[in-house]
């Protein structure tokens, strides 16, 4: 939106990116392209070229993170670290300690589920049912398998499908409401936001896969509920103007 000069955008910008290529998280490989997609999707088509340009950082900025982790961890060739990598997240192998990884974390529930208990199923166990911390009913039956590893498994189990479909709602009406002040709006600064919050939101939606940072970690959760708190401002304070014509 062209609100900030060249100087301050160089600044802010070198202090975001600082912390991806410091840390040793694979997941900013996916995290930047879903941001950058959410960012400029429009101007695919609109303004393809400015688009492609952008896309072509975001490419840069990925395969910078790829050497700064690949870097860090001398220990272990590409291939290997893409090897691993795939089988605690998608194959068969346990993240960590336990029995479970990020895709077979959902499977397993699945595969738990039948006729002869269909309410745990739709309403699920019940809040911290899956907590391992606390010690949760279904942890201790499943000890070891990791069944609270990400969000989405925390909340099938705890909340079951309306539960979880209710959370997945909150994240779609957000989505929404953004969407609805970036059209609407004639403020600049207020596109801007909207803009941000939908790849924010976009970025919540995939950590619902990655972790459960999302219900029980609080610097998470902090970000996660302000930045909804902030949306419901601009949207009343943009629905209040709108109404008074000022």
């Amino acid at each position: 939106e062209k609100l900030l000069g060249l100087g301050k955008y160089l600044l802010l910008l070198s202090i975001v990116l600082a912390p991806l290529f410091m840390g040793e998280t694979k997941v900013v490989i996916i995290l930047l392209p879903i941001m950058f997609l959410t960012l400029y999707r429009r101007e695919l088509f609109i303004r393809p070229l400015y688009a492609l340009i952008m896309l072509t950082m975001a490419t840069a900025l990925i395969v910078g993170a790829s050497y700064a982790y690949v870097n860090n961890m001398k220990a272990k060739s590409l291939d290997a670290l893409i090897t691993d990598t795939l089988s605690y997240n998608i194959y068969e192998k346990g993240y960590g300690t336990q029995a479970l990884n990020r895709t077979t974390v959902l499977t397993f529930w699945a595969k738990q589920q039948g006729f002869d208990d269909p309410v745990s199923a739709v309403f699920g166990n019940g809040l911290g049912a899956a907590h391992t911390p606390a010690g949760g009913h279904l942890t201790r039956r499943y000890s070891g398998y990791g069944i609270g590893l990400t969000a989405a498994s925390t909340l099938l189990w705890e909340q079951g499908l309306v539960g979880t479909m209710m959370f997945l709602a909150m994240l779609a009406f957000a989505w929404r409401t953004a969407g609805q002040l970036r059209r609407k709006t004639i403020l600049p600064w207020v596109r801007a936001d909207a803009t941000a919050i939908q790849a924010a939101v976009s970025l919540f939606a995939f950590h619902l896969i990655y972790d459960n940072s999302m219900l029980e970690g609080l610097p998470f959760q902090i970000v996660f509920y302000s930045l909804l708190g902030y949306l419901a401002w601009l949207h009343r304070q943009h629905t209040t103007h709108a109404a008074t014509g000022t």
